[in-house]
């Protein structure tokens, strides 16, 4: 009889067991000589290029001059039923699949498991470089690698990590969805509509007051131009500045715990924003805040059964379509440079359920067409909020829809996998979502 009493003890306890939430940031603003990662343009660039010279260490490109803002590392932990997801957002152009390795190797003595480990870049072009081993990313926007700076880099990552498990406490998860119209416009001439979707994901403690989250939106961070040589977060900073700030002002006054959010950008790849240069940046911010105000009694609460999955997907040889590039008639469409030695074929894909929530990753910069297709799929299979997680866990550059592949532009010839390399990570999404 008691044990029979235990058993239903402890089954009642784990239905009603708590959500843990807990938060952190890390400054990861280089204090060492290095230059900025995401432009490859002529503005950031050496004339000529410092071939030999090994002190300062730059070759390609110029150091940076400064910080306009503090560059960040964001965590977000939710713990429920010995289930633990860890989100980090960090200010860089691209999260690549080294970084996933690195950190979930530091991070394994915790227990957490790579499966459930999720990072983001927000994209800004004004972040570090040096901090990829990849030539070819060496070459176009990030110069060689530092390791004296990597190493300071994920240190700092796995500092943050275990500040915000140790943050953990009970806390209930609620969640927005609504447009931020005017905020964003497509870069592409004629270009098919984009996405203005925010989706929030919202954690609240006990006593009422608004510790922070996630916010997802598709922004490229480029109100800073190529011209710019200090570090920033640019634009995903500033929504993250101003949203953290408006959440303390929803708080009671004995609020203990500054709000952290996480940018988590979606489907950007053609994505800009409406304003430019610092004063746009931070205009952007306060806008992003203002349609927060908006819609602000519209959020529900999440119930977090959490759910992860994760399978592989073989893209291709990945290519350089030169006619892509140049725009030259003459050279055959299908002909491309094989960089298979530098991009990788093969990448993994990660969905997350979070209740009527449904998390997904993208490798790179997927097109909005490809990133509301992929929302419509999840919002017909029947949940109420849809995140697509662009930039995360790897990166593999620009996927297009085959008649944006066609079409041209900047980001079919960035586009490493063709027509059909877009539409693979789609299908495979919509494969599991329909299972």
């Amino acid at each position: 009889m008691k044990i029979l009493l235990a058993i239903w003890l402890t089954s009642f306890s784990l239905s009603f067991a708590q959500t843990e939430v807990g938060l952190s940031s890390a400054d990861l603003t280089p204090e060492m000589k290095i230059p900025l990662g995401g432009y490859g343009s002529a503005a950031r660039r050496n004339w000529p290029f410092q071939l030999f010279k090994t002190r300062p260490f730059i070759r390609l490109f110029k150091s940076a001059e400064g910080s306009l803002d503090p560059i960040r590392a964001k965590v977000m932990t939710v713990k429920k039923d010995n289930q633990r997801i860890v989100w980090i957002s960090l200010d860089v152009v691209g999260a690549p699949k080294e970084i996933h390795e690195a950190l979930s190797q530091e991070l394994s003595s915790m227990g957490i498991k790579p499966e459930h480990l999720f990072i983001s870049a927000t994209h800004t072009h004004s972040g570090p470089g040096a901090l990829s081993r990849n030539h070819f990313w060496q070459v176009f926007a990030m110069d060689r690698f530092q390791k004296e700076f990597y190493q300071f880099f994920i240190n700092q990552i796995v500092s943050a990590v275990k500040a915000a498990i140790k943050n953990e406490a009970p806390a209930q998860l609620w969640s927005h969805r609504y447009s931020a119209e005017g905020l964003t416009h497509s870069r592409r001439p004629g270009g098919k509509p984009i996405d203005k979707e925010v989706t929030t994901l919202l954690a609240r403690r006990d006593d009422g007051s608004w510790i922070g989250g996630i916010v997802n939106f598709a922004i490229h961070g480029v109100c800073l131009d190529d011209d710019n040589l200090f570090f920033s977060a640019d634009v995903p900073g500033s929504i993250e500045r101003n949203v953290e700030n408006y959440l303390q002002t929803q708080n009671p006054f004995f609020a203990q715990q500054q709000p952290t959010i996480l940018m988590i950008n979606g489907a950007e790849g053609d994505v800009s924003p409406d304003h430019y240069g610092k004063e746009g940046m931070e205009r952007v911010g306060k806008d992003f805040v203002s349609k927060l105000n908006e819609n602000w009694n519209s959020m529900d609460e999440i119930q977090p059964e959490i759910k992860v999955s994760q399978n592989e997907i073989d893209l291709g040889v990945p290519k350089v379509y030169l006619r892509k590039c140049v725009d030259k008639n003459w050279i055959p469409k299908w002909f491309g440079l094989r960089i298979k030695r530098y991009i990788d074929s093969t990448t993994r894909l990660s969905q997350i359920k979070l209740g009527k929530m449904l998390f997904v990753t993208w490798p790179g910069e997927p097109t909005s067409a490809l990133g509301l297709e992929l929302k419509d799929s999840i919002y017909n299979a029947g949940y109420s909020r849809a995140m697509v997680m662009g930039l995360t866990n790897d990166h593999l550059a620009y996927f297009t829809t085959p008649e944006e592949f066609v079409a041209g532009g900047y980001e079919s010839c960035v586009n490493f996998f063709g027509s059909e390399g877009g539409q693979k990570i789609l299908q495979k999404h919509q494969d599991i979502i329909n299972q």
